[in-house]
C-alpha cells in the first residue's frame, strides 16, 4: 500500500543511501518501484466484494499477517523518525564481510 515510504524507511534504517544524490536515490527507486518481469495490472477489489470475501476466506493466514505488518508499519514509523534525528544512538550491524564469526561462537568464560 505504502511502497515509497517503505523503500525509503528500509533505506534510512540500513543507511543504503548514504552519500548519495537525491536524484541517483530517485532513479533507483523508481527503476525498482516501476520495474519487474513479473509485474501485472489486476483490477482493485472493494474489500466488500464477493471475491474480496472468497479470497479471504482462502487466504486467512495470508490476511492476519497482512493486518498484523499494517500494524506494525504503523508502530515503527516513530522508529524510524527516531533513527534519522538521532542515529548515534541507534544500534549498528556489524559488517558480514568483515566481522569474525569465530568471536560470536566463543564460549563465554
Amino acid at each position: 500500500d505504502q511502497m515509497d515510504e517503505s523503500i525509503r524507511r528500509f533505506d534510512a534504517f540500513f543507511g543504503f543511501n548514504e552519500g548519495k544524490s537525491f536524484a541517483d536515490i530517485s532513479h533507483c527507486q523508481q527503476e525498482f518501484i516501476g520495474g519487474g518481469s513479473n509485474k501485472h495490472a489486476h483490477p482493485a477489489l472493494e474489500h466488500t466484494s464477493d471475491a474480496w470475501n472468497k479470497l479471504a476466506i482462502k487466504n486467512w493466514a495470508d490476511m492476519i499477517l497482512y493486518e498484523y505488518i499494517v500494524q506494525l508499519f504503523n508502530e515503527q514509523k516513530g522508529v524510524v523518525q527516531a533513527r534519522q534525528e538521532h542515529p548515534a544512538t541507534h544500534l549498528s550491524f556489524p559488517d558480514p564481510i568483515t566481522h569474525n564469526m569465530a568471536d560470536i561462537n566463543e564460549p563465554k568464560s
